[in-house]
């Protein structure tokens, strides 16, 4: 279970997360980053919580080739701009590859059909 907080005030934000992550059911390692500087030249930070990879690929390799390959040359006025530019890069970045998006929704489909066949027999 992921701790994260997110403290602000007129003058300015503070952002923690803990650093424990969860390996199946019983092992827990306390070296895991969650809260990354999203951008090098501007105060945007992001957290993530729930799984550390994204299609397999860890939200970090991610973050950080986002953060060299865009906005090296690019800087937004809002957070939702930030946040939107890379819901953006996600969906169409190379980063991922057809063949990896294929192998995890044929893998997501198989996940419920199962648990729909479990729930009707």
């Amino acid at each position: 279970m992921t701790a994260e907080i997110v403290i602000m005030n007129k003058h300015g934000v503070a952002l923690a997360a803990d650093s424990a992550v969860s390996v199946g059911t019983q092992k827990v390692y306390n070296t895991a980053n969650k809260l990354f500087s999203l951008s090098k030249s501007h105060p945007v930070g992001i957290m993530i919580y729930g799984n550390a990879t994204f299609m397999g690929i860890p939200w970090e390799t991610i973050i950080k080739k986002y953060r060299k390959d865009h906005l090296q040359r690019n800087s937004f006025d809002t957070l939702k701009e930030y946040s939107d530019d890379f819901l953006n890069y996600l969906s169409t970045s190379d980063i991922i590859s057809t063949k990896t998006e294929d192998f995890f929704i044929k893998g997501r489909i198989t996940t419920i059909t199962k648990k729909l066949v479990m729930v009707i027999r």
